[in-house]
């Protein structure tokens, strides 16, 4: 593993022939990530109607109201067609919540939290995000 921050690595090809992270791996990566992503079942897409849906990272972004939702969501697309990897996507009225996880080996892959990574820095930068309010 390098010790480049995962935001500014590349995603690599990923074939159905590579392993899926370990739940240890995937547990420590998970706590290599900022902001709130958790381990939850892959969402039912038509893509995966009839496969497992073993974990996925999963995350909900709060916007101000849909139009910039949808505009973040469009800015994360962009991103995922340059990596090469793509995201489950839901966009509601201000709200845009997202899954990572690798098709081809029906699970978890390093590129996944990579792109995780790179959510995060892209969200600081959108218009109408809305960060979680601390803890008191």
């Amino acid at each position: 593993m390098t010790s480049q921050p995962l935001q500014e690595q590349k995603c690599e090809p990923c074939t159905k022939h590579l392993d899926a992270l370990s739940p240890h791996q995937a547990s420590e990566m998970l706590s290599s990530l900022t902001g709130k992503w958790s381990l939850s079942p892959q969402p039912k897409t038509l893509l995966s109607s009839k496969a497992t849906h073993p974990d996925a990272l999963h995350r909900t972004y709060k916007f101000k109201d849909f139009t910039s939702a949808q505009a973040f969501a469009n800015t994360l697309g962009i991103l995922a067609e340059k990596e090469g990897h793509h995201p489950a996507i839901m966009v509601e009225w201000g709200r845009v919540t997202i899954w990572w996880w690798s098709h081809a080996i029906n699970g978890l892959h390093k590129n996944d939290f990579v792109m995780a990574a790179k959510t995060e820095e892209l969200v600081r930068q959108a218009q109408g995000y809305t960060p979680p309010k601390p803890k008191a």
